[in-house]
């Protein structure tokens, strides 16, 4: 039997109380990790290949990344519903200024087996993370409020290479050939990174979490451990999360080949130019579409450790293929573009269901009941 949290219980829940209780405050721990930890992780992308003179090896310790990473993250879901989000976002936290301390080393020593060993730690840690993050930032609003706190998200992820990409200028834009960028630039980013741990502790657990409307956030975990990986198995088996896979797999799939492309053939400062719009709308897309089907706290954890797992597979044959020397990026942007035409149809379809679908319903009536208590 589920065990069911104190927050589904029949107490009303008040509509104010101490600010850092509220869904902002928690929003805004969550954006402030994602703008240190992964938001210094895509600044450093940014750079191209993490900023090496030689893109392969960045390339093949990116691609262990997110080999682990897609592993992690699937089983972090059903971790984190156990330890508690909080935990879970600390944990994720752990792993980027271990990767950022790879780069460093490899770039001032050529130390290539301290940079796979940080990636291997970081990729481990981030399954935490991103499983988490996308947890709270969905779960934690209202629903009528998850896409703006969505938006307020993507700016805060945005935030990290925009900051990332100004520090990389102003301390690189006196080097005149292509490829490495200073030393210098990685302690900065190193510095940052370590930041996300303390602002992670600050979280609120989700009972204690009150909204302006004084709905509850519904969470129903599983009684046992065995209980909470047997329910991922049988969500990543559904017919719904069968047909998004393929978008799943391909929404950041584009990233390994551009970062190695911009390395290869533009000086460090020129990257500050190189802007995207496309990939992160797909991805919120995707993160809206889950929202709207999960049905509580929990649940939503499985999707979302599911959704950022299957895109890290994509991420982890993205750099791989981009490992290499001499590697063809026409094979990368045509796989790109045929997955990418491939996942519009199953996406649509499962779309196409959302207004009549179950979990919608019951998710209306929760927050319908959830009104009448308070009211």
């Amino acid at each position: 039997m589920p065990s069911v949290s104190l927050s589904e219980s029949g107490d009303s829940i008040k509509a104010s109380g101490p600010f850092f209780r509220s869904v902002p405050f928690q929003i805004l721990v969550a954006c402030g990790v994602s703008f240190t930890a992964p938001g210094m992780w895509d600044a450093l992308g940014g750079l191209g290949a993490g900023g090496a003179a030689e893109p392969y090896a960045v390339s093949a310790a990116n691609a262990l990344v997110y080999g682990l990473f897609a592993v992690v993250c699937v089983a972090a879901g059903a971790i984190n519903n156990r330890i508690g989000l909080k935990y879970g976002l600390a944990l994720g936290a752990i792993g980027y200024p271990l990767y950022g301390a790879g780069l460093y080393t490899n770039n001032v020593s050529a130390n290539t087996w301290f940079m796979l060993f940080g990636s291997a730690l970081c990729g481990i840690s981030a399954g935490f993370f991103w499983a988490a993050e996308a947890a709270i930032i969905i779960g934690y609003p209202s629903p009528g409020d998850r896409a703006f706190y969505l938006a307020v998200w993507q700016t805060a992820k945005a935030l990290g290479p925009i900051v990332g990409g100004s520090i990389n200028l102003g301390l690189n834009a006196n080097r005149k050939t292509t490829g490495a960028v200073s030393s210098t630039t990685y302690i900065v980013f190193i510095v940052i990174m370590c930041l996300g741990l303390p602002v992670a502790l600050c979280l609120s657990p989700a009972h204690k979490v009150w909204r302006k409307d004084g709905t509850r956030i519904v969470t129903e975990r599983a009684a046992t451990w065995a209980g909470e990986f047997k329910a991922v198995g049988k969500l990543f088996a559904s017919r719904r999360i069968l047909l998004l896979l393929p978008a799943f797999f391909i929404s950041y799939f584009y990233n390994g080949f551009m970062s190695t492309w911009l390395t290869t053939y533009f000086t460090s400062y020129a990257l500050v130019f190189f802007w995207q719009f496309g990939g992160q709308a797909f991805q919120q897309f995707l993160y809206w579409l889950v929202g709207q089907y999960a049905t509580d706290l929990s649940n939503l954890s499985h999707l979302t450790g599911i959704l950022r797992g299957v895109e890290a597979l994509g991420q982890t044959v993205a750099w791989a293929m981009q490992s290499e020397g001499g590697a063809n990026h026409f094979v990368s942007i045509g796989l790109n573009f045929g997955i990418t035409v491939l996942c519009i149809f199953p996406t649509w379809i499962v779309l196409s269901e959302l207004e009549g679908s179950h979990e919608v319903r019951v998710t209306e009536e929760i927050s319908s009941k959830d009104n009448d208590v308070v009211a």
